[in-house]
C-alpha cells in the first residue's frame, strides 16, 4: 500500500511539473503581498534582518536564522524567485519546518532546499540541493556520493549572484521535487516531517526574494510523528545582533557580547552587577534556553548531593567528594532573585537544581528534595544543552535535554513577577535560542469568557408517556469551567466511509477548538488506543499528572446501555455499522487526524484521567464532539454516560458527530437519518445538544453526501 501511495503521489507531482505555466495559475495564493511581512513570523533574527523594499523581501543575512510562515503546510506547489547580491552567498528555503530552532543551532528541523551561489564540490552544489537538516529525514532521489540524506541536482541551472532564479517546489505525501529555472533537477521521498512551516533562511549575506506563492493540495493525513512542531506562542529574547531587551550597562559591553546567533560571555564582567538582566519583568512563563561551557575542562573534586538535597558524607562525617571534569558554573535567575536560580554546572548531581533553596536549611524537607535534580541530563562539556523552564505561581518545572530534572518544585516566597538574568560566575559560557512564552496568570473560575449556547433537548410531555417535545434553551457557561472532549477522531477508521466523514468534519472541528481555546476552554483530545504516539508530549503529561480521586459512582472503563434510564438505541448496529459495499476490512490508525491541531495547554488521554483533570481544574461543563455517536461518544470513559454519572453538565455538538450505522439495517433509513435518531435518543435520555454555529456563527456543519432536504 505504501509503495502504491508513493507512486501515485509521484505521478501527481510530475503532472504539476509538466503542465504549462498558464494551466497552473488557478488556485495559487500569494505568500508575500509585496508591501509588508504579513503572514510571516520572525523566529530568531533581528527586527531588520528581513524587511520589505521596492516590492522585494530583503534579507541582510545577519544574524543566521529564519523567518517562517504563520501557518503550516502539508501538500502544495510553491513558487518563488531569489537572487544573491554577493558571490558565494548562502541562504535556503526550509520546507515542513518546526516552529522554533533545534537545540544548539540557529536553524529548524526541516527539509532544506538550498539557495547557494558559486560553491560546488563533489558533495554539495549551488544548483538546488535538497537535504534534511537537524533531525529531519528523507530518501534522496539519487544516492549521495558520501551516503548523506542529500539529493544533488541532475544538472546545474542556477544563475550567478545578481541574477534572479526561479524555484518550483512540489510537495505531496512526503515526496518533494525541485524545478530550477523551469526544469526538475532534484528531489526526495519518505520525508519526515511532511507537514510544517515554510522558512526563509538568513545565513551571512544579502539575498532577495519575490513572487512567493503557493497552491495547496489535498491532505494525505500524516500521522502525528510526521507533523512538525506547532507554534505555541514563544518569542525570541535575543536578536543576534545586539542585546536589545536586556540591561546592558557599560561594564558589560566588552564581556556580554552578541556574536551572531550566540550570546557570548567571557566571565570577566566589570560592572557592579555582573549578571545580564532582562529589561522586562515576567510572572508565569515557559522559557527555552540553550547553553554550553566553552572553557577547557579541568579535574576538580565536587560534592556529592543526595536525592533529598543534603550533602553526602563519608564515614568520618566529612563531605563526600567526586572528581569530575569541570568547565565552569552559571545559571538563570528567575523573577529577580539569585535565590531562585536554575543552576548550570559540572557537579555530580547535574544541572537544573535551585541552589538557593536546596542549601537553605530553613526550607521544609519536601521543598529541598523538590529542587534537587531527579536525573543527570547534561550533555558532555562543550556540547549544547537545552533548558525548558516552566514557572507557574510558585511552582517550577525544569526539563534538560528532554529529561525532566525538576517537576512542580515549590519555591516558597518567590516573587510573583521579576526579571530574568543570565548569571555571572566568573566562567566563560555561550547562550543561544533564548525564547519565552508568557502564560495566563489568571486561573480563577470566573476569568473565562462566557459561552452562549443554544441547547436543544427533548422532554417527556407527561412522565412515562414516552412522548417527547423539543425544548430550546439559551445556556451560559463560563469558558474556564468548560472542557471540550474530542472523541476517537482517528487518522483512519476500519471503515472507509467513517474515515471520509471524520476527515470532512475535522477542519470545522479544529475551527471550533481554536475559538474555544481563546474563550478559556480546556481541550481534551481522546484518540483511544493511541497514547503511545503522544507519550512524551506536554499534552499527554498534563493528563497524566492529574491526581486520582474517589467517586461516589465508580469510574468505568466502558459505560454500556443503561436500561434503568434509557430505551434501546433506535438503530441496529449489530453488524458493526459499516455502510460500504463491499464491507470494509481495514485497520484503525489510532493517532488523531492531523487536521485537528493539538497545542500545548491541551490534554491527551483515553481514560478516566479526563475526569480527574476536570476536577483538578474546577471544570463542571463538558462539550463532547467526535465519533461514533452510538458507540464511543456514549460509552467511552471520558464521554457522555461517564460524565453524566459523575454529575457533570454535558452537551453533545450534534453537527460534529457521526454514527456507525449501515442503512441496510433497521430501521432502514439513510445513514444520516440514523445519526439524527441517535442524537434524538441522547437528547431524550442523556443531555442537550448544540451545534458548531454557537462558536463560529453561520450554518452548522452538513455532510456533503447528505442528500436530504435541509431542515
Amino acid at each position: 500500500m505504501n509503495a502504491v501511495r508513493l507512486i501515485l503521489a509521484a505521478i501527481a507531482i510530475n503532472a504539476y511539473v509538466l503542465q504549462p505555466a498558464t494551466a497552473r495559475e488557478d488556485g495559487f495564493v500569494p505568500l508575500f503581498n509585496g508591501k509588508d511581512l504579513s503572514g510571516w513570523v520572525n523566529v530568531n533574527c533581528a527586527p531588520k534582518t528581513f524587511t520589505v523594499r521596492d516590492g522585494l523581501i530583503h534579507c541582510t543575512g545577519v544574524p543566521t536564522g529564519v523567518m517562517r510562515t504563520e501557518k503550516q503546510y502539508e501538500n502544495f506547489v510553491l513558487e518563488l524567485e531569489w537572487r544573491h547580491m554577493k558571490p558565494k552567498g548562502n541562504a535556503g528555503l526550509f520546507v515542513w519546518s518546526d516552529a522554533i530552532t533545534a537545540p544548539g543551532i540557529p536553524f529548524t528541523r526541516s527539509i532544506e532546499v538550498q539557495i547557494l551561489d558559486g560553491r560546488n564540490t563533489e558533495t554539495y552544489t549551488s544548483h538546488g540541493d535538497v537535504f534534511s537538516i537537524h533531525g529531519a529525514t528523507l530518501k534522496p532521489d539519487r544516492p549521495h556520493p558520501a551516503g548523506a540524506m542529500r539529493c544533488l541536482p541532475s544538472e546545474r541551472r542556477c544563475k550567478p549572484a545578481g541574477k534572479w532564479n526561479h524555484y518550483r517546489v512540489f510537495c505531496n505525501d512526503g515526496i518533494l521535487k525541485l524545478a530550477v529555472n523551469g526544469k526538475v533537477v532534484s528531489g526526495a521521498s519518505q520525508c519526515n516531517p511532511r507537514k510544517g512551516y515554510l522558512c526563509l533562511e538568513s545565513e551571512g549575506s544579502e539575498v532577495h526574494f519575490r513572487n512567493i506563492r503557493i497552491k495547496e493540495l489535498p491532505s494525505t493525513n500524516p500521522t502525528p510523528d510526521q507533523v512538525a512542531s506547532l507554534a505555541t506562542g514563544f518569542q525570541s529574547l535575543y536578536t543576534g545582533v545586539d542585546l536589545a531587551g536586556w540591561k546592558h550597562v557599560d561594564g558589560h559591553k566588552a564581556h556580554w557580547q552578541a556574536a551572531n546567533w550566540r550570546l557570548r560571555y567571557d566571565g570577566k564582567c566589570e560592572a557592579k552587577d555582573k549578571n545580564l538582566w532582562s529589561a522586562k519583568d515576567y510572572g508565569d512563563f515557559v522559557m527555552i534556553c540553550d547553553w554550553r561551557f566553552t572553557a577547557k575542562p579541568v579535574k576538580r573534586n565536587r560534592q556529592v548531593i543526595l536525592p533529598n538535597g543534603d550533602v553526602a558524607v563519608d564515614k568520618d562525617g566529612k563531605p563526600k567528594l567526586l572528581e569530575v571534569d569541570d568547565a565552569g558554573d552559571s545559571g538563570i535567575y528567575l523573577r529577580g532573585s539569585s535565590k531562585s536560580q536554575v543552576n548550570m554546572w559540572c557537579w555530580p548531581i547535574g544541572s537544573g537544581e535551585v541552589y538557593g533553596y536546596r542549601t537553605d536549611k530553613n526550607q521544609p524537607a519536601e521543598v529541598r528534595k523538590g529542587v534537587t535534580p531527579k536525573v543527570v541530563a547534561d550533555n558532555p562539556i562543550g556540547r549544547w544543552n537545552r533548558f525548558v523552564i516552566t514557572m507557574k505561581q510558585d511552582r517550577l518545572t525544569v526539563v534538560l535535554n528532554s529529561k525532566t530534572v525538576l517537576e512542580n518544585a515549590q519555591l516558597p516566597g518567590v516573587a510573583p513577577r521579576g526579571p530574568i538574568a543570565l548569571q555571572h560566575h566568573g566562567d566563560p559560557i555561550e547562550f543561544a535560542n533564548i525564547f519565552i512564552k508568557e502564560l495566563d496568570q489568571d486561573q480563577s473560575p470566573g476569568s473565562g469568557k462566557t459561552l452562549i449556547l443554544n441547547a436543544r433537548s427533548r422532554v417527556e410531555s407527561e412522565p412515562g408517556s414516552r412522548k417527547f417535545q423539543v425544548v430550546q434553551q439559551k445556556t451560559k457557561w463560563n469558558g474556564k469551567q468548560t472542557a471540550i472532549v474530542v472523541c476517537d477522531m482517528w487518522a483512519e477508521h476500519w471503515c472507509k466511509g467513517a474515515t471520509r466523514r471524520v476527515a470532512e468534519m475535522a477542519p470545522r472541528m479544529n475551527d471550533v477548538i481554536t475559538k474555544a481555546r481563546k474563550q478559556g476552554v480546556l481541550i481534551i483530545h481522546c484518540p483511544s488506543g493511541g497514547m503511545e504516539f503522544y507519550k512524551d508530549t506536554p499534552m499527554r503529561k498534563l493528563a497524566q499528572q492529574a491526581a486520582k480521586i474517589g467517586t461516589k459512582i465508580p469510574l468505568q472503563g466502558w459505560c454500556h446501555l443503561d436500561k434503568s434510564r434509557e430505551a434501546a438505541l433506535p438503530i441496529d448496529d449489530t453488524d458493526g455499522g459499516c455502510d460500504c459495499q463491499p464491507r470494509c476490512k481495514g485497520k484503525v490508525k489510532r493517532p488523531q487526524i492531523a487536521s485537528i491541531k493539538m497545542l500545548e495547554g491541551d490534554a491527551i488521554t483515553d481514560s478516566a484521567e479526563a475526569y480527574y483533570l476536570m476536577k483538578q481544574r474546577g471544570i463542571t461543563n463538558v462539550i463532547v464532539m467526535g465519533v461514533h455517536t452510538n458507540m464511543c461518544v456514549l460509552g467511552r470513559p471520558f464521554s457522555i454516560r461517564q460524565m453524566k454519572y459523575q454529575g457533570q453538565d454535558v452537551m453533545l455538538m450534534r453537527d460534529l458527530t457521526d454514527t456507525m450505522y449501515n442503512s441496510r439495517m433497521k430501521p432502514f433509513v439513510s445513514h444520516f437519518t440514523g445519526t439524527d435518531l441517535v442524537i434524538e435518543h441522547i437528547e431524550k435520555y442523556w443531555c442537550p445538544t448544540i451545534t458548531s454555529a454557537d462558536f463560529l456563527a453561520g450554518k452548522p456543519h452538513r455532510f456533503r453526501n447528505d442528500a436530504r432536504a435541509a431542515k
